[in-house]
Formats: C-alpha cells, sequence, structure tokens
C-alpha cells in the first residue's frame, strides 16, 4: 500500500483508516500508537516535575528527584519518537508480508511488533516511576502513560505470539517464542504492580 506518514493525517482520518476495515494499519500500528501516546504523556509528567523542582510550593520534594527526571524527559522522547515511526514500520511490515508471504517478510513482520512490545515495557516502568516519585498535579498523565503503554505492550506482544504460531520450526522462530513469553510475563507483572499501587493509591 502507497501512502504517506500515517501520523502525518489529521486525527479523525487516521481514526477512520482503523476502523475502515483494510488489514493495515491494525494491531500492532495501534499498538505503537498507544505507546508512543504513553511516552509522550511522560515527557508531560516529567517536565511537571522540574517545573515543581524549580518554583512550585513543595520544591524541596522534588528537588533530589529533579537529576532523574531529566533523564526521564531525554529518555521517553527517544521513545515517543522510536514508536512513532513503528506506527508505518508495522504497517509497512504487514503489508510487505501479506503481498509477498515469504519467510524473510514474516519474520519482520513478527520482529516489528516485538520491538514495540519491549519498547512500551520501557515506558510503562517510566510512566510508574514518574507516577511514584513526579508531580503530583500530574498523576492522572503518569498513570495514563503507565497503564496506555501497558496496553500497547500487551497487544504487540499478542500480535507476535499471533504471528509465530504460523511460522516454520526452527532456531529463530523458537527463540522468539521464548522472548514473547518473556515479555509476556514482564508485561504481566508491571501491570499487576501498577494496578495494586494506581488502583490501592485511590
Amino acid at each position: 500500500m502507497t501512502r504517506g506518514p500515517l501520523l502525518d493525517r489529521g486525527a479523525r482520518e487516521f481514526l477512520e483508516l482503523f476502523a475502515a476495515g483494510n488489514t493495515t494499519p491494525g494491531a500492532g500500528s495501534s499498538a505503537a500508537l498507544m505507546g508512543a501516546l504513553a511516552a509522550s504523556l511522560a515527557q508531560t509528567v516529567a517536565r511537571h516535575t522540574l517545573k515543581a523542582a524549580r518554583s512550585g510550593k513543595r520544591r524541596e520534594i522534588y528537588i533530589p528527584f529533579r537529576e532523574r527526571a531529566e533523564a526521564l524527559l531525554e529518555q521517553a522522547g527517544d521513545l515517543a519518537e522510536r514508536l512513532r515511526r513503528a506506527v508505518d514500520e508495522d504497517a509497512e511490515a504487514f503489508d510487505q508480508f501479506w503481498a509477498e508471504r515469504t519467510e524473510e517478510k514474516q519474520r519482520r513482520a513478527t520482529e516489528v511488533p516485538i520491538e514495540i512490545a519491549e519498547l512500551c515495557l520501557t515506558v510503562a516502568r517510566i510512566g510508574l516511576e514518574l507516577w511514584e516519585k513526579g508531580a503530583r498535579s500530574a498523576q492522572g498523565e503518569a498513570s495514563a502513560a503507565t497503564l496506555g503503554a501497558l496496553a500497547g505492550g500487551e497487544t504487540a506482544a499478542h500480535v507476535a505470539h499471533l504471528n509465530l504460531k504460523f511460522a516454520d520450526a526452527g532456531e529463530w522462530a523458537e527463540g522468539r517464542r521464548n522472548d514473547v513469553r518473556d515479555l509476556r510475563r514482564h508485561l504481566r507483572d508491571l501491570r499487576s504492580l501498577a494496578e495494586a499501587r494506581i488502583y490501592d493509591h485511590e
């Protein structure tokens, strides 16, 4: 499918593409989008935290976390950019596999969602750290970053799991199945931790 970058489209048109009944953009691209949005929200929380450390009424609480918040801001920005690119990469990989049905293209269509899941897992960890130590005024955004990234990661890991069901037996496929199992376990463990902390806090 020939198209420009998906994220260059207007929001309404972009969402309508997901609703159009085509094969792409699909679950993998949506997972990357959830992760990119979560990483963007994590940047907002980090910025609120840095602002509170500079001039907030409770600045003494946030000053010890300032250097870490700066590092998380930079890391979340890098993750957001990588996940934005992955929105298109997943759609392109699946389109190429659908057109050619080769083992090489199948691997690519599986590797992209695995990377998306790994990136989302990192974003979720950042979100939870910011929820715990970042600005209290941005806890809603920190919750959204954490839970949204987990949803994206779980989606991408499941897409990879489904793709691997149709992979030929071999060292690559078996190794990636193990990787996906580990990813899903890490995501489940982090979700349990995040839900216990965020929901119990209410």
